[in-house]
Parts: C-alpha cells; sequence; structure tokens
C-alpha cells in the first residue's frame, strides 16, 4: 500500500524528519497540546504576582511604619525634640537643642535653651523666647510675648501684641508699636521708630532717623 511522507518538525528531536500524514496529524496534536499547557502556564505565572501584589515587602513596609507611629489613630500626635530638647505641645511641636522647649501646638523651638510657649509660636536663637501665640522670636536671647508678634536680632524684644522690633536691642513694647534699627524703642501704642537708638514714645508717634526722639 501506497503511502504519502512529507518533512515535519519534531521538536523533541529539533530537527525536520520524514513521517506519515497520520505521524504528522499526531504530531499537531501533541504539538498543540503542548503549546496549550505552555500557555496556561504563562497565563498562571502572569496572573499571580498581580494576585499577591497587596503583600509586596513594600507595601508590607509602610503599613507596619505607619502603624508604628500610629497614623491610623485618631488624634495621634507628631513630636520631635533632639540634643536635650522637650516636645510637648501634642501635633507638630519641635524642639531642637539643649534645653529648648516646645510646648504648644504647631511650636518650634530651635536652640539652645530656646522656648516656643505659644501656639504656632517659633523661637530661632539660644535663649529665643516666643511666648505669644503666633508670635516669632530669631536671636540670641529674642523675646516676642505679644500675640502675633516679631522680634528679630540680639535681645530684642516684642512685647505688645501685634508689635515688631528688628535690630539688636530694639523694643516695641506697645500694641501695633514698631521700633526697627539697632537700640530703637516704640513704647507707645502704634509708635513708630526707625533708625538707631530712636525713641518714639507717644501713642502713634514717629521717631525717624538716627537717634531721633517723637512723645
Amino acid at each position: 500500500m501506497n503511502k504519502s511522507f512529507k518533512s515535519i518538525w519534531n521538536e523533541a528531536l529539533g530537527a525536520w524528519v520524514a513521517a506519515s500524514e497520520l505521524d504528522r496529524a499526531r504530531g499537531k496534536r501533541v504539538a498543540s497540546s503542548r503549546r496549550a499547557a505552555e500557555h496556561v502556564a504563562q497565563a498562571g505565572a502572569t496572573v499571580r504576582p498581580g494576585a499577591h501584589a497587596g503583600l509586596s515587602p513594600r507595601r508590607i513596609v509602610m503599613t507596619l511604619a505607619a502603624a508604628y507611629l500610629g497614623l491610623f489613630q485618631a488624634g495621634a500626635h507628631a513630636q520631635y525634640s533632639a540634643g536635650g530638647g522637650s516636645a510637648t505641645g501634642g501635633a507638630s511641636s519641635i524642639a531642637v537643642g539643649n534645653g529648648s522647649v516646645a510646648t504648644q501646638v504647631n511650636s518650634t523651638a530651635f536652640g539652645n535653651l530656646s522656648t516656643a510657649a505659644g501656639t504656632s509660636a517659633t523661637a530661632l536663637g539660644p535663649g529665643a523666647h516666643a511666648m505669644g501665640d503666633g508670635s516669632t522670636a530669631i536671636g540670641i536671647n529674642a523675646q516676642a510675648t505679644g500675640v502675633n508678634s516679631a522680634s528679630l536680632g540680639v535681645q530684642a524684644i516684642g512685647s505688645g501684641n501685634y508689635s515688631v522690633a528688628i535690630g539688636n536691642l530694639s523694643s516695641a513694647t506697645q500694641s501695633g508699636a514698631v521700633a526697627m534699627g539697632s537700640g530703637a524703642a516704640a513704647t507707645g501704642v502704634s509708635a513708630v521708630g526707625l533708625g538707631n537708638n530712636a525713641l518714639a514714645s507717644g501713642q502713634y508717634a514717629a521717631a525717624l532717623g538716627l537717634g531721633a526722639s517723637a512723645a
């Protein structure tokens, strides 16, 4: 009986071989089955990583860190203290420096013996004190004790509410007073003293220039 032979690729041998039509057909089914199994395996390999993506090392570390910091607890606080500082003001209070103290919410004390005792107060520099809410004291021994007051300079004092003292030894002691210059002083309500050693002592008084005085 005559048989028809053709060359087909034998995957097991990795070569072309002669085979009958029946063998070729049977070989096709085997090869097709093998390819189908490979596709299923590949599909499974593709699905598995996605199915376990939630258990990746990165996610595990982030989840544990968040739980450790208490970020999932209502009313959680973030405080930071370093170098002998004490941050006791609850949320976002920061104290950096030996003897530094931040006692209110959002308060920041940076520098040895600095103190931020007002809400959202900022004290920067050794011995700086920001005691009023929203106050800012910057400089060695600068004092900002009034609400929303600002003192910038060595031993600058802003003791009036909304007062501003800029310059070494400057002082603004009344509400709305402004003193700018080394040794400048504004001791009257809304008084302005501009210039080194200028003095504005009267209510709404303005002293402009070196050593100027207005009562």
